[in-house]
């Protein structure tokens, strides 16, 4: 069997259509279109005036968690007190070729890095928000676009109290960033084709999150020294200490970052004055420090308005839970002007259909409450007499079903399992010569679905159709398109998915090729514009 590189190779060079011209095109720079935001998690809300979705002040006791939050008042606090007894705190090291000064407040701190000029990246302190000189963050402090960088799970719920994973800490500031950077740590523990190994091996390579013996530990839980410190890195600047925690010595690894977070008023202490830098954070708690970091608050009159008190978005975190409004902000997307926020464009949240899965399976749930049975929806995805979606063939279905088992778990967004049944196509399978199909026809993706999944080989309309009905099977309205490519104009397939009114191109047989001539190679074919392309993609 060829090894891995061989098979690309032969993917690269099998890739001859029409007059057996070799496919080149030029690629410029693109963003992944990730709604990404793996669920994580934040703290205790601000202790500001009550709570207009309720009578109780946010500094009241959590009303719903099952796991007390500790006090709620305006802490950073862990899932109980007993959480301090969490792994010991490793040494920061970085993990990559990249050197950034870590921005702490021990004497006679190293260089700060340059502010980024440009217009807008201020915060709420006024401080920029940076990696490098050429890496920030998208957010801004008003009448820009707020991005989700956390969601709930798909069985309705959020979770609030539950922990999160080193893994899912680094998705969530690798989701904030407005440019992705392109170096990659190597790490024993992250393999290429994981869901998050972009966000974890990225941040690692600029020493974000410590990695010790070239390990990251990503399915570990995060601590909450660890997590504020990751934070923190982006922020450069001095502060003046204005807590002494007695559990975070001087000489504690992460003593600047947590003196910072204290200073800048993202934590507080737990009554009896201590931190606890080893205890594990919550994902209500992750997503109330990220939000006070960026100066990010709630539209609450909207969230009254548009979500109410009697069907909240999670079904686990009522209106009167104490970190609700923030984790709002945290989960759905939308455009904000003014302090308080004041929201408009806001993505996120069921106004008419919604989806609702059950383990592989998924049903759509009409604006009136009930379930859509024997019908289409969108135009390509057949519900049956159930409710449940169906490609029309048994086996397919239950071949997909098994694939998007075995490469996703229930704590992805969808966005994210869209993106790792595209790595999988991409890259688990051999390119050879098959069927062809004439521009426009259509009804081919089933069975060339069939094809790949049992032979494991196929040629453009193969890796097309697989990765269509792996789309499909996720809830996405994916059309499978059979047409031409480049200036030549070459026969090919791709995959085509609406998002947010536009029609996307989701092409693994190119992005394959590419990466079997440059492993290197870092522009992505998943998830582009017609629009931006820059060759011609016709139907």
């Amino acid at each position: 069997m060829l090894n891995k590189k061989l098979k690309h190779a032969a993917i690269f060079a099998a890739f001859v259509i029409g007059s057996g011209a070799l496919f080149h095109v030029t690629v410029k720079s693109m963003q992944n279109a990730r709604a990404a935001e793996n669920v994580i998690a934040a703290e205790p809300a601000e202790t500001t005036a009550a709570d207009p979705l309720t009578a109780d002040p946010l500094a009241a006791e959590p009303a719903s968690d099952t796991t007390a939050e500790a006090t709620v008042t305006d802490t950073l606090s862990a899932s109980s007190p007993a959480s301090d007894a969490a792994p010991a705190t490793p040494a920061p090291s970085t993990g990559g070729g990249n050197t950034v000064s870590v921005i702490d407040d021990e004497p006679d701190p190293a260089p700060e890095p340059e502010e980024p000029s440009g217009e807008g990246v201020g915060y709420a302190d006024g401080e920029a928000l940076v990696m490098t000189a050429r890496v920030s963050l998208t957010l801004k402090k008003s009448g820009v676009e707020h991005t989700t960088f956390l969601h709930g799970y798909e069985d309705g719920t959020f979770r609030p109290s539950g922990t999160i994973t080193r893994a899912e800490a680094c998705q969530i500031l690798y989701n904030l960033l407005s440019e992705k950077p392109t170096d990659r740590a190597k790490l024993s523990d992250t393999p290429s084709n994981a869901w998050y190994y972009e966000a974890v091996a990225s941040l690692a390579s600029y020493g974000v999150i410590d990695v010790t013996d070239g390990k990251a530990r990503p399915t570990e839980p995060m601590t909450r020294g660890e997590f504020v410190s990751a934070l923190a890195y982006f922020f450069p600047g001095k502060i003046t200490p204005t807590d002494d925690f007695p559990d975070v010595k001087v000489n504690h690894p992460y003593y600047g970052a947590i003196q910072k977070a204290a200073a800048k008023g993202w934590i507080k202490g737990y009554d009896d004055g201590t931190f606890r830098p080893n205890g594990t954070i919550t994902r209500a708690e992750a997503a109330t420090v990220v939000n006070r970091a960026l100066g990010r608050t709630a539209d609450e009159a909207w969230i009254a308005l548009n979500l109410g008190t009697a069907t909240p978005l999670y079904s686990d975190l009522p209106a009167t839970h104490w970190a609700y409004a923030t984790v709002m902000e945290a989960a759905l997307a939308h455009s904000a002007a003014g302090s308080p926020e004041t929201w408009t464009s806001v993505e996120g949240y069921a106004s008419d259909d919604r989806l609702l899965f059950d383990g592989q399976d998924f049903s759509i749930m009409g604006a009136d409450g009930q379930l859509l049975t024997d019908t289409v929806w969108g135009n390509h995805l057949t519900l049956d007499a159930s409710g449940t979606y169906t490609s029309g063939d048994a086996d397919v279905d239950a071949m997909a079903k098994a694939i998007l088992a075995s490469i996703t778990n229930p704590s992805m967004s969808r966005e994210e399992k869209l993106e790792a049944a595209f790595v999988y196509v991409r890259d688990g399978y051999f390119y050879r010569r098959n069927n062809f199909y004439d521009v426009g026809q259509t009804g081919w993706e089933v069975d060339e679905a069939r094809t790949m999944y049992t032979t494991g080989k196929g040629n453009c309309y193969n890796y097309t159709a697989a990765f269509c009905m792996l789309a499909r099977q996720l809830g996405y309205d994916a059309n499978a398109i059979s047409g031409l490519v480049g200036i030549e104009q070459q026969q090919h397939g791709w995959v085509e998915i609406p998002v947010d009114g536009e029609y996307l191109i989701f092409d693994t047989t190119l992005e394959s090729s590419y990466l079997a001539e440059d492993p290197n190679w870092n522009l992505k074919f998943f998830g582009l514009s017609y629009a931006d392309v820059p060759w011609p993609y016709t139907k």
